[in-house]
């Protein structure tokens, strides 16, 4: 690595040693240096600054053309795709990133119309993934010149997509098992990956709402994990391995208080939630007046406050004490039964010929609509 004297960036190369006496060397893409703030060098070459829009004008005007350069190059996924994942992800494409990455295996029900932006009920009744559900949201809300929707129909708790995620600059945690956060709280240490994490929790009452609070932070290097800031139980990472938490009966016999019941969500606090991981995030990336990161926070509906959580890592913590480690992880993956067993079933209604027909239709609609804003992008620009 060599830090540039002038502008104070780094750049890196990697030697490789050829047949006989050749040597070769690779070019680093991008290089992280994380700290309050997320920075980010890219190879002028491999990663060149992208071209503006005219629909990005009004955010440039906040805080102009290099940060708009360095954000819009970034790769973010947003592991996740529910109520506040859909509004993540729609964030970033109107923000101008130009690579965005949606992970989640599950499909979209008529129980998740109250709050799944960008769902609906045809969605439900043809069992499309909200994975898919995403990529539809983004490619339509995209400012980005060039434009790139990934999507994995996968767990993050399966092997394969925790490399795929490795892939990316920043990671969203849009999860609320405990599985999936160690999974995430695992690459945030050993992968040096910035995962931003939050949560919803309402407090219902009786003739209704008690209280509501919505929480957000950044785990990585020098900051406090998600699992010691409070987001989930390590002794419960186990319990939704083994399918103990897919078991209604098992659900059923939990205390009225666990936190491992279903949580009752609803629209107006998952755009608080997705607000406050979106803040979090401006924070790290853009660092307004120099400041970043904020450290953990917490929202209280009732009082109308926000908070900030002082809180450190416990002593051995495993996740801090494997900052680094790379593949040399201990793996949090195993084969999650309860996602390939959603995956499967969502095949098993594709087959069905009035799903079939249905998806047909819709997606020639689809096509029609997507065709429609190509032209209309394309007389906007002069084209």
């Amino acid at each position: 690595m060599t830090l540039g004297t002038g502008n104070q960036t780094w750049s890196a190369r990697r030697w490789d040693q050829g047949t006989g006496s050749t040597i070769s060397h690779r070019e680093a893409a991008t290089i992280r240096m994380i700290g309050t703030k997320l920075a980010m060098t890219y190879h002028p070459s491999l990663r060149p600054a992208p071209p503006t829009t005219e629909s990005q004008l009004r955010t440039l005007h906040s805080w102009g053309d290099a940060v708009q350069a360095d954000l819009a190059r970034l790769r973010v996924l947003v592991v996740g795709a529910g109520s506040v994942g859909q509004l993540i992800l729609e964030m970033l494409a109107r923000t101008g990133v130009q690579r965005i990455g949606v992970m989640d295996f599950d499909s979209v029900e008529i129980v998740n119309l109250d709050r799944l932006h960008g769902a609906t009920a045809t969605d439900a009744l043809l069992h499309r993934s909200k994975a898919d559900i995403a990529a539809r949201t983004i490619v339509a809300a995209a400012t980005a010149e060039h434009f790139e929707p990934v999507v994995y129909d996968a767990s993050v708790c399966e092997r394969e997509a925790l490399v795929d995620a490795l892939d990316w600059d920043v990671i969203f945690s849009c999860v609320d098992r405990p599985w999936p956060r160690h999974v995430l709280n695992t690459i945030a240490y050993a992968d040096a990956i910035p995962v931003i994490d939050g949560g919803v929790r309402l407090e219902p009452g009786p003739g209704g709402l008690r209280n509501a609070y919505w929480r957000s932070h950044v785990a990585a290097a020098g900051r406090a994990c998600i699992r010691c800031v409070g987001q989930y139980d390590v002794s419960d990472v186990q319990l939704e391995r083994d399918g103990s938490l897919d078991d209604s009966s098992y659900i059923a016999n939990l205390p009225a208080d666990s936190p491992l019941r279903v949580r009752q969500n609803v629209f107006a606090a998952s755009l608080a939630a997705a607000s406050a991981m979106t803040n979090q995030f401006l924070s790290l990336i853009v660092a307004p007046s120099g400041f970043g990161d904020p450290g953990p926070l917490r929202f209280d509906l009732r009082q109308h406050q926000a908070e900030r959580i002082s809180v450190g890592c416990v002593n051995g913590c495993a996740y801090r004490s494997g900052s680094g480690a790379g593949d040399g992880r201990v793996d949090p993956t195993a084969v999650h039964h309860h996602a390939r067993e959603a995956i499967a079933a969502r095949k098993r209604a594709a087959r069905r010929p009035t799903v079939r027909l249905g998806r047909l239709l819709a997606n020639a609609s689809d096509r029609l609509t997507d065709a429609g804003r190509v032209f209309a992008g394309r007389r906007a620009r002069g084209g």
